[in-house]
């Protein structure tokens, strides 16, 4: 499993550099934003907890993702703080196009230039969502049960959760998705 996914890895850079290429090609590469993310990580039971693949739980292993970001704003250098593909939206509109209206009004997220307090993250799988703080991380399922988790994957009674961020979290969202 291991060795099929470094071959793919391997792949698939390959595949970015023949992209680069033919950008460089075409255009100053100087002078063109390029962003390579991906959706999901992938998980070698990395904690020791029988977790492997993607999209079993909301550990770093599976929510933590290669992003390079070239030629947007003043980024400079690695990034060590809690982001999510929810910043690349105001960090294009923002930092790049410098449009003035408000993050608010065409997404979530905050700028990757905006370096300050990392915000909670709502994120899904597709069965169930989560929401991943500071402090833990709860898996919500649709018959309303949640469980809370320590970073280490480790089940964790943390009380309740931080019902402020959550609503914030779930507001946010709603916005986008239009009434049936």
């Amino acid at each position: 499993s291991v060795n099929y996914y470094n071959n793919v890895l391997h792949y698939i850079d390959s595949l970015v550099g023949e992209i680069l290429d033919d950008l460089k090609s075409k255009c100053d590469l100087d002078n063109t934003c390029v962003i390579i993310t991906g959706d999901c990580g992938y998980d070698f039971n990395d904690l020791n907890k029988n977790y492997w693949g993607h999209f079993s739980n909301f550990s770093r292993f599976q929510t933590q993702v290669p992003c390079v970001v070239a030629n947007v704003g003043g980024l400079k250098g690695d990034m060590n703080c809690r982001t999510s593909h929810y910043d690349i939206a105001p960090s294009i509109m923002n930092d790049l196009f410098e449009i003035d209206a408000s993050i608010h009004d065409y997404g979530l997220g905050k700028p990757l230039s905006d370096t300050g307090e990392a915000s909670d993250i709502l994120v899904s799988n597709g069965c169930h969502m989560g929401l991943i703080t500071d402090e833990y991380i709860v898996n919500l399922y649709k018959n309303g049960e949640s469980q809370f988790y320590d970073h280490s994957m480790n089940p964790h009674e943390f009380g309740s959760i931080d019902e402020k961020s959550f609503r914030a979290a779930l507001f946010n969202m709603k916005r986008f998705y239009a009434p049936n």
